[in-house]
């Protein structure tokens, strides 16, 4: 798989810069695991202080961070611009997902994530260590943000009133908060007009992995060849079905407000199966 590794592969990439975004209970923040234990020499990256930007009014409940934060942050990790980077979060697939996307999105191409995470992390037996990474030189990396990889909400709303034969708008979310059955965090249940349900936890196995090639084009199957979006509650969840497409090599592009910023902008949502 183009976008990941094995843990017994990581010896053999070494000199790339090693980043633990673990999430805790409940999605919280995963410092505090972090801090108990993590891989030697890696940073940790906090989903609400590093992942995401300012919420407003007018955003998602996650926003994409701001490019000159998220560069000096960067640099604060001794990057520079050709610099490899490796990702591992607590085996929940997300939050690696998320970070994957971001550094595309800012324009660095060489992104790795550990298959599985902290699942199979411990499974082989590798030691954790509670020592924080050393100071290092500040980087000199510089980020360019690539607008391609997004959809924003007017063109959201343009495809919710009249939906083209060949777009989808991928909603990430579980199977039940889409019905509108449930919804734990917002106070209307439902989703966008002609949004199709792909829950993002159905590319994963049982074990954190991401399925085989063959299972997921199986999945996807009805997206080949067509404009896809997606989307998710605020613009987390839809990152995993951005890696899944693309490893088979379908081309997604994120709405990075989601259903949270649909509903802040009261647009009209929908119960049901609506595909």
């Amino acid at each position: 798989m183009k976008n990941f590794i094995e843990i017994d592969q990581l010896k053999k990439d070494s000199n790339c810069i090693l980043i633990d975004v673990t999430l805790g209970k409940g999605n919280s923040s995963g410092y505090e695991r972090y801090l108990k234990g993590h891989l030697p020499g890696a940073f940790y990256m906090d989903m609400e202080k590093d992942l995401s930007g300012a919420v407003t009014d007018q955003s998602g409940n996650h926003p994409l961070p701001d490019c000159q934060i998220f560069q000096a942050k960067l640099q604060a990790m001794g990057a520079k611009q050709d610099d490899c980077f490796i990702i591992y979060d607590g085996g929940e697939g997300q939050a690696s997902a998320r970070l994957w996307f971001l550094l595309k999105y800012f324009g660095i191409d060489q992104v790795k994530i550990i298959q599985a995470g902290r699942l199979a992390i411990e499974a082989a037996g590798v030691a954790y260590t509670q020592d924080l990474p050393a100071e290092v030189e500040a980087g000199t990396i510089q980020l360019k943000p690539n607008e391609d990889l997004l959809v924003d909400f007017q063109r959201v709303k343009a495809y919710s009133e009249e939906p083209g034969a060949h777009q989808v708008l991928m909603d990430s979310r579980s199977y039940e908060r889409y019905l509108g059955l449930e919804e734990p965090l917002y106070d209307r249940a439902g989703h966008i007009p002609h949004a199709q349900s792909y829950y993002y936890g159905l590319v994963y196995d049982e074990k954190g992995k991401l399925k085989s090639q063959a299972e997921l084009e199986a999945h996807f199957k009805a997206l080949k060849d067509k404009e896809v979006m997606v989307s998710c509650g605020s613009g987390v969840t839809a990152c995993s079905n951005l890696l899944a497409l693309d490893e088979i090599g379908i081309s997604g592009k994120l709405y990075p407000g989601s259903y949270s910023q649909w509903l802040k902008k009261k647009q009209k949502i929908v119960k049901g199966n609506d595909q």
